[in-house]
């Protein structure tokens, strides 16, 4: 499970959930996802994701 955030310091809008149908495992939190920086631009994570350089989860 990861949240998306609009920017550093907004509450996440989104939220992304990978799962496996009768999967017997715990859960799984990754660090949130920012779409844009501080400045306004499009974060360097967002970038490599678009990119093809880099998995969202």
């Amino acid at each position: 499970m990861r949240l998306l955030h609009p920017a550093p310091g907004r509450p996440a809008q989104l939220v992304l959930v990978e799962s496996v149908k009768l999967a017997k495992g715990g859960a799984s939190f990754l660090p949130p996802l920012f779409i844009h920086d501080a400045s306004g631009q499009v974060s360097e994570e967002m970038r490599a994701i678009y990119a093809g350089e880099h998995d969202i989860l």
